[in-house]
């Protein structure tokens, strides 16, 4: 099986960073390691959200990671700044999600990485989208 860095993008939410973190951490498959990308710093939210994340990064050590120091930025732009250091060199794939969104049942990632496999068999373009989450917030609510 592919190794997979899940690369949570996080700010300011941290009560559905606090719902998300514990469902990944429950269904975190053994080829994954979770990167929490801290994208913003200084408000109370923000340092309550780094807060959440570094408190999972204790409870699952070597599993669930917190990246800081990098310069907040447009969302697009941290992420290739992520994927631009050695954080993520030993992963053979990398699955971005949101600080609102999290699985609800174990197989999830590995359901997307045979999806990517599948793709890629095809001969068709690389895979760049899916939803498999229920995203934690006023728009996920009203899909379900």
């Amino acid at each position: 099986m592919k190794r997979v860095a899940i690369v949570l993008l996080a700010c300011s939410d941290y009560e559905s960073l606090e719902v998300s973190l514990a469902c990944h951490a429950a269904y975190l498959p053994a080829q994954a390691d979770l990167f929490v990308l801290q994208n913003c710093r200084g408000t109370y939210d923000a340092e309550r959200s780094l807060a959440v994340g570094q408190r999972y990064a204790r409870l699952f050590p070597g599993r669930i990671h917190v990246v800081t120091g990098n310069k907040p930025a447009k969302p697009y732009r941290a992420i290739a700044a992520l994927l631009a250091t050695r954080h993520l060199a030993a992963f053979d794939l990398v699955c971005k999600v949101d600080d609102d969104s999290f699985p609800i049942a174990p197989g999830w990632l590995d359901a997307l990485v045979r999806g990517h496999a599948a793709a890629e068999a095809a001969g068709g373009p690389a895979l760049a989208y899916v939803t498999p989450l229920i995203n934690n917030n006023c728009w996920g609510f009203a899909e379900t």
